[in-house]
């Protein structure tokens, strides 16, 4: 089972409800297929609890159609979908380098900065600091 089945329920599901409803509760989840659990994540609380109330039933029918002899869990969950990349399978030195490209990194020359970084901070006050 792959993603068409998503495919076909977000199709049905968009014939039959208005293009604002279809697009502000149903077009920004995602959906994840493992093992015989359907899996759609919403982007928050607020529209996961609403596309439960009133669009579960629905679309629990549309993921049946298909898988009378053997249904599909539907779950819900907040987030985004997990992403699989190979940096699992890495050895630990390539982890960091692999990592860098994902985290922010901020540098600070410390040859021109002799005070902390938020003294460059023209509306912070020097004297209100940690330290102070």
């Amino acid at each position: 089972m792959d993603h068409s089945l998503w495919q076909k329920c977000l199709s049905i599901l968009q014939e039959e409800l208005p293009a604002q409803q279809f697009n502000m509760w149903i077009r920004p989840l995602q959906c994840v297929v493992d093992s015989n659990i359907l899996t759609l994540y919403a982007p928050n609380h607020f529209v996961l609890q609403w596309v439960r109330d009133k669009y579960a039933d629905r679309i629990n029918e549309v993921i049946t159609l298909d898988h009378s002899d053997n249904p599909l869990l539907l779950r819900f969950d907040v987030g985004s979908k997990p992403v699989v990349s190979s940096v699992d399978n890495a050895p630990e030195e390539n982890v960091a380098s692999a990592l860098s490209n994902f985290a922010p990194t901020r540098t600070v020359n410390s040859a021109t900065t002799s005070e902390p970084n938020i003294s460059r901070l023209p509306s912070v006050k020097v004297k209100y600091t940690f330290d102070n």
